[in-house]
């Protein structure tokens, strides 16, 4: 019984399959859908040929759907755009013209308690509430950092009600502490790519994060323009 060897060209045809096979295999587990099995159930190795026309009509779908997924791996930024965008207009139609005529605590306060549900930021680090692979250099600052920004707004709370002479100073720790944590949450996201394991707690960014970006932004003109030692 005589055994045949592969050709060269069949070789590389194989080789090329089975790179696709483990491509898809890792694409489709990352991203915890079932539909995307079903482009390798359309290619088979026992069944067709590496150059066949069924092998190469494959391929071309896998590639589209492939860059057509690198770009919706970035929604996120849009999403965290364009709600920061309408958060701002809203808060310059409806509360900075209130900044004269209020006292900043009747302003301050209601921010505060905002931020004192940052410890929702925690859920970053539940496995019910994100997909397996969430990056640890992203989720531990972020969920630590919004922990202790939450802190810091509980303990400014009583200060600012009570026109404490250590109101001011708190609330720009707080203010400052919470912006960069923010920030710092927002640009490793980026790094390491989390959006696409965030799963459920994807809203944190994509609504609650603009929320707070903009009060802060609220914050600090409190802070420049009007405090007086009785808020």
């Amino acid at each position: 019984m005589r055994v045949r060897l592969d050709t060269r060209a069949e070789y590389r045809g194989r080789k090329r399959l089975a790179r696709f096979h483990w491509a898809h295999l890792r694409w489709a587990r990352s991203r915890s859908a079932h539909w995307h099995l079903v482009l390798w159930r359309l290619v088979d190795w026992r069944l067709v040929a590496p150059e066949s026309a069924g092998w190469k009509l494959t391929s071309s779908l896998f590639g589209s759907v492939m860059r057509a997924n690198v770009i919706f791996d970035r929604i996120l930024p849009l999403n965290l755009i364009a709600n920061t965008a309408i958060f701002y207009v809203a808060v310059r139609l409806y509360l900075l013209p209130l900044l004269t005529r209020v006292r900043p605590k009747q302003i301050l306060v209601p921010i505060l308690l905002l931020h004192s549900t940052r410890h929702l930021g925690m859920m970053f680090l539940t496995r019910g509430a994100t997909f397996p692979g969430l990056p640890p250099q992203f989720a531990y600052p972020a969920a630590f950092g919004d922990l202790l920004t939450a802190a810091l707004a509980l303990v400014a709370i009583p200060l600012v009600l009570r026109g404490s002479v250590l109101a001011k100073p708190l609330v720009w720790f707080f203010n400052i502490f919470g912006t960069v944590d923010l920030l710092t949450a927002i640009t490793l996201a980026t790094i390491h790519n989390a959006p696409i394991a965030m799963g459920p707690a994807y809203w944190i960014p994509a609504f609650w994060v603009p929320l707070l970006l903009v009060t802060h932004y609220v914050t600090f003109l409190l802070l420049w323009r009007r405090w007086d030692s009785k808020p």
